[in-house]
């Protein structure tokens, strides 16, 4: 049991340090830039849509 909550630690933060590698790979941009490429998403209509059917949960 101790080996396996081990491993999962070391995979946890293995993961972190992998995603953090990455996020500081990502190219730079400028304020203006990120408003131009939001701006095709909000004028798109783009977003996060949930459906819950009537009969949810049962």
């Amino acid at each position: 049991m101790k080996a396996k909550n081990l491993l999962i630690i070391i995979i946890m933060f293995l993961l972190l340090f992998v995603s953090q590698q990455a996020h500081s790979q990502l190219p730079k941009e400028t304020e203006a830039q990120k408003m131009q490429r939001m701006k095709w998403w909000t004028d798109a209509r783009f977003g996060m849509f949930i459906y819950l059917p009537i009969r949810w949960g049962t």
